[in-house]
């Protein structure tokens, strides 16, 4: 997240060019940058989260039997039985 809509351009007036930014103004312009950090953060964290509930609570349900039938399938063809079959000779 680059930073909330015109926060950048207010908080240019705070900081002049050239010029050590003013102790008073230090810590509340510290807390926005961090604020804006830490809420890409969040919504990061929030949006893996509903794409994980999403595909728990609607694709899930829709493939689950179908799952199952793959896993029988691919259990029987037992392939490292069969691999382990043709390295012995």
């Amino acid at each position: 997240m680059r930073g909330f809509p015109g926060v950048g351009p207010r908080l240019l007036r705070f900081m002049p060019a050239g010029e050590a930014v003013s102790p008073i103004d230090r810590t509340w312009i510290a807390l926005v940058l961090t604020v804006q950090i830490l809420a890409g953060v969040l919504l990061g964290v929030a949006a893996r989260a509903l794409l994980v509930v999403g595909i728990f609570q609607y694709v899930l349900p829709i493939i689950w039997l179908e799952l199952f039938d793959l896993a029988g399938d691919v259990a029987a063809l037992d392939l490292p039985g069969k691999v382990l079959s043709l390295l012995r000779l």
